[in-house]
């Protein structure tokens, strides 16, 4: 079953210092149930293979309606990479707006977590049931050896809720109307594939998007009763996970449509006679 995406963005919170950042989010319909969709960006020098964040909906005024932890497991984000969370987070549907709050990531045996608005850095219990002391904890983490620091934040979280909340939905509502937003923003997702809809009437789409986990992506000419016009500009941009992308027909790719896939090491058309 495809996916009807209501809207997407980049996250444009202030996430200084945290190992995870969210990049971008992703509202979707998924048989008549809303769903949150995020692609964080692991920026620690070691593989994150999980994280737990608290999300706090926000409706069209601006108002918190609900907060939901959800953790993810089994993840496997090297140094550096992109990568989209492993499963989708169920949200209210006059949910609007949202705000992450990370709680931990699990880098291993070591884990990054907020408690009482201070950044901790802990060890967990090795085989052999012994713990390292706190100095070889500072000696073994961090990118190049670099020490990890206790760090305060500055405002408290519960506070920060609210104002900063309201601030973005009221400018949002402000400039764009969530209708409006979503009229601009339709399309829907499928295997990974982001399509952004260009015309209902003769049912064409463009490939705007990858939030995939697959190394290898399919690019065909059609996908269900839509026709694929081509990849738009920047679809792909950053991608850290796709190694190969094989092209079906003669689907015209925009010349950004890969730019700075570091890990992309070749692209193949087939065309058919």
């Amino acid at each position: 079953m495809a996916l009807k995406i209501l809207s997407k963005g980049k996250y444009a919170e202030n996430q200084s210092s945290l190992p995870i950042t969210v990049k971008q989010y992703i509202f979707a319909d998924k048989d008549g149930k809303k769903q949150l969709y995020l692609r964080v960006k692991n920026e620690r020098g070691e593989t994150v293979t999980g994280v737990k964040y608290a999300i706090v909906q926000i409706n069209a005024r601006g108002q918190e309606i609900a907060t939901t932890q959800v953790a993810f497991t089994n993840l496997k984000g090297v140094a550096g990479s992109l990568l989209s969370l492993n499963k989708p987070i169920e949200v209210r549907k006059e949910c609007v707006d949202f705000k992450a709050y990370l709680i931990s990531a699990n880098y291993g045996n070591y884990v990054y977590s907020i408690r009482k608005s201070n950044a901790h850095l802990t060890y967990k219990e090795e085989v052999n049931r012994k713990k390292l002391a706190t100095y070889q904890v500072n000696e073994k983490v961090g990118a190049k050896g670099r020490k990890i620091n206790v760090i305060k934040i500055k405002a408290p979280l519960v506070g920060l809720f609210t104002t900063i909340a309201l601030i973005c939905v009221v400018a949002f509502m402000t400039l764009t109307g969530i209708e409006e937003f979503k009229q601009e923003n339709r399309g829907f997702t499928l295997k990974g594939l982001e399509y952004r809809i260009e015309s209902f009437e003769d049912k064409t789409v463009y490939v705007s998007g990858y939030f995939g986990e697959s190394s290898k992506v399919y690019l065909a000419d059609k996908v269900e009763d839509y026709t694929i016009l081509g990849v738009d500009d920047y679809a792909f941009e950053d991608n850290e996970t796709i190694k190969e992308v094989q092209i079906i027909g003669n689907l015209a790719v925009s010349k950004g449509a890969f730019k700075d896939c570091r890990r992309l090491l070749f692209a193949k058309r087939f065309k058919f006679t």
